[in-house]
Formats: structure tokens, sequence, C-alpha cells
């Protein structure tokens, strides 16, 4: 068993969105705020997403009185929030230095999945956030011109 294409042609796709939704982001946070940037992108997903959709039919399971209280809690919760304040921090901190945090999200999701939920992992999951958890940190240390934004670079030039 060799590498799932699959899987990994959907990483290296989710890599490349990740940084275009972080840059975009950042861009479109200096003229629209937080909220409206948001406004945007939420608007474009939803539509992407009923296009998705539509040929499978509505999912009527979702909209189940029983089922609404956790859709909501996942949506305004885990998607609305999450999203607002990582667009939030992209204008304070930059969208290198964010995506450079961002990376900590699998990590605090399997320590939260390791706590609560008993989930085991193996040393190689362990392993691995080390290394993630002491990449972050040492790039959050260094300092850098990189971390400069295209506008300040033009305005050097």
């Amino acid at each position: 068993s060799g590498i799932d294409l699959l899987g990994l042609g959907a990483g290296l796709a989710s890599a490349v969105m990740f940084a275009a939704y972080t840059l975009l982001s950042e861009s479109a946070q200096r003229t629209y705020g937080a909220w409206g940037t948001m406004l945007r992108g939420f608007s474009i997903a939803t539509l992407l997403w009923i296009l998705y959709q539509a040929p499978q039919g509505w999912p009527a399971g979702v909209f189940r009185a029983e089922h609404l209280g956790a859709v909501a809690f996942v949506g305004v919760g885990g998607t609305l929030c999450a999203f607002l304040l990582y667009v939030w921090g992209v204008a304070r901190i930059r969208s290198q230095r964010a995506a450079i945090a961002a990376t900590l999200e699998p990590v605090l999701a399997a320590l939260v999945a390791w706590t609560w939920l008993s989930q085991p992992l193996s040393p190689y999951q362990l392993a691995g956030g080390a290394l993630v958890i002491a990449a972050v940190v040492g790039l959050q240390l260094g300092t850098s011109p990189s971390w400069k934004s295209g506008d300040e670079l033009r305005q050097e030039s």
C-alpha cells in the first residue's frame, strides 16, 4: 500500500486553498473589516456548497428538530466564530504569522481528543505534534525581513 494519490492531491489542494484564504483575508480585511470579509467569504462558500449539494438532494436529516441545536453550535461556534477570529487576527499579526499559528490547530485537536475522548495517540503522532510545536515556536521567535507585507515592500521601493 503506497501513497494514496487522491489523499495527496486533496491535501495539496487544501494547502493551496488555505494559503489563498489567508492572503486574501488580509487584503480584504483592510477594505471590508472582519465582518465584511466574513460575509463575502461565507456567501461564496454557501453558493459553492449549494452547487455541490444540489445534485445529491436536500439534506433533510440536518434540518430535523433534534439536530438543529448541534448544527447551530457547529455552524456558529465551530465555523463562524473560528473564521471570524482568524480573519480578525490576520489583521493584527499579519497573514504569515497567522498561518504559522494555525498549524497548531490539528495538534490542539489531537490533544483535546486524547484528553476528553480518550483517543489514543501513536508515537508518530506525538512526535509529529512535537515537531509542529517546535516549528511554530521557532518561527514565531525568529525575526526576518520576509515578514513584511507586499504593501510595506512596495512603499520601501
